[in-house]
């Protein structure tokens, strides 16, 4: 994580971690459909521990459901 996507504190903000799963979502979807895909809904996140400045943030592949039109 940079410095640009901190706050004042040193924590990421967390509508860029939120980017970033829906980036790695998009990936997965789209390379398990064969087809372009996009996010319908969030049901819920929670931001437990924060992340700091020069941490790694490891987003795992984990899709829960799927829906193909």
């Amino acid at each position: 994580m940079l410095p640009s996507h901190s706050n004042f504190s040193g924590k990421i903000h967390g509508g860029h971690i939120l980017n970033l799963m829906d980036q790695v979502v998009f990936a997965c979807a789209s390379k398990h459909s064969g087809n372009y895909c996009v996010t319908e809904s969030v049901n819920r996140v929670d931001f437990l521990p924060p992340v700091e400045v020069e941490n790694y943030l490891i987003i795992p592949k984990l899709p829960t459901t799927s829906l193909i039109l």
